[in-house]
């Protein structure tokens, strides 16, 4: 099991409300089904399709992106296709130049 795949679950936990868990509701890491079940390399393409739609959206580019990481452009293009494992603190220095939460990474 993938780094990235435990604390997934365990930001997906822990936003599960207290209210949702002091009834009983089992609170499920990814509630969403295309979560479910998925294995590591399919994770590692998911979190890079979100992290290059964030981009896009907040209109950079992967050079800037890298830039703002301070990492190499070919280190940012191998991690949006999912050819590289990031650890958790490339996730936050890359959500930092995104000014987004960790969470959102595993959010559709």
């Amino acid at each position: 099991m993938s780094l990235a795949y435990m604390i997934s679950v365990m930001l997906i936990y822990e936003e599960c409300s207290i209210k949702q868990r002091s009834i009983g509701i089992p609170c499920l890491p990814f509630q969403n089904e295309n979560y479910i079940n998925m294995k590591e390399p399919d994770l590692l393409i998911k979190i890079g399709e979100r992290i290059k739609d964030i981009r896009i959206k907040k209109k950079m580019t992967q050079n800037d992106l890298a830039i703002e990481c301070n990492f190499e452009k070919a280190s940012m293009s191998r991690l949006e296709s999912g050819r590289s494992n990031p650890t958790i603190r490339t996730l936050q220095k890359v959500c930092t130049a995104l000014d987004i939460y960790i969470i959102d990474l595993f959010k559709d």
